[in-house]
């Protein structure tokens, strides 16, 4: 027993060096390194101009032939060392942390899933247009139709009964519109639903490498590529995957919102999977005359 446990006191302390040591190299390195993880690449340019200075000033002082192309060379190392300077001078990365951002909303998404399996809310969240916007219903059972009477949360009416409330996207979307000027166009084709996550999600949010939508039937199957707050889809579906079809993300909300706005019909999102920086996303959408009600 002695001999293990100071074997095994060793190895840990090994360990606790390892990770020191890791800790302080990833300190020394982070002006290399942006807030997604990529290359900084006006630090990565200071140091190649710094470096191209040196190159140009020894080879300079080499050659000393005492002509104008070894003065302009001297020169021109000087302006390349003031340039990877100023450079790295002024290098500041504006990002946020991926891994810290993406904790701000699972909580909420996790906790409003227990709320609705506590009450038997048992099926998925519909995304409905309105005109107010988007309702998010939640019914207990087969989705029949959105019912029209009970309070504004709790709903009841014939065959349907459920749970209605805003969706998670309501304050990004209206946020989207108000600053932006975003409009969902009335006919919505999956060329122009790409095009749409896209400039959301690549070029305004800038949480994803690409966005891209296709339809098979009445489905949609939206991938996104480098996912900036994949953390967050991986600790909501530690708690249970359903959790993402009961109460959706305000990423997944939004792909809903628009598409359901974009058709004129009800949504529900089928099944997500995570791979790595990319994430699917399946929705379905609701038409009429199929026994669930008018709209």
């Amino acid at each position: 027993m002695g001999l293990t446990g100071d074997i095994s006191g060793m190895f840990n302390q090994v360990m606790g060096d390892i990770k020191k040591k890791s800790g302080r190299r990833k300190d020394f390195l982070s002006g290399w390194f942006s807030s997604s993880g990529g290359l900084n690449s006006y630090f990565y340019a200071a140091v190649v101009l710094v470096v191209s200075s040196l190159v140009m000033l020894v080879l300079g002082l080499l050659t000393d032939r005492g002509d104008m192309t070894s003065s302009m060379m001297i020169v021109l190392s000087v302006v390349l060392f003031l340039s990877g300077v100023v450079f790295a001078t002024f290098t500041k990365d504006e990002g946020i942390v991926p891994g810290m951002a993406a904790m701000l909303y699972p909580d909420a998404s996790v906790n409003l899933s227990r709320i609705f399996a506590d009450l038997r809310v048992h099926g998925d969240a519909h995304f409905i247009p309105s005109e107010d916007g988007f309702v998010q219903f939640s019914p207990v059972a087969a989705f029949k139709g959105y019912p029209e009477g009970g309070s504004d949360v709790f709903r009841v009416s014939g065959e349907s009964a459920g749970i209605s409330v805003r969706p998670a996207c309501s304050s990004l979307y209206e946020a989207l519109c108000d600053d932006y000027g975003f409009v969902i166009p009335d006919e919505l084709t999956p060329d122009v639903y790409s095009e749409i996550l896209g400039n959301v999600f690549v070029d305004h949010l800038r949480i994803a490498g690409k966005v891209t939508a296709k339809q098979a039937g009445d489905d949609y199957e939206i991938t996104v590529e480098d996912f900036m707050l994949k953390d967050a889809c991986r600790t909501i579906r530690e708690e249970s995957p359903k959790c993402c079809t009961a109460s959706p993300c305000p990423v997944c909300s939004l792909f809903a919102c628009v598409l359901c706005k974009g058709l004129g019909k009800p949504v529900v999102i089928l099944h997500i999977t995570q791979e790595k920086n990319s994430l699917k996303v399946v929705l379905g959408a609701v038409n009429n005359g199929e026994g669930v009600g008018e709209f």
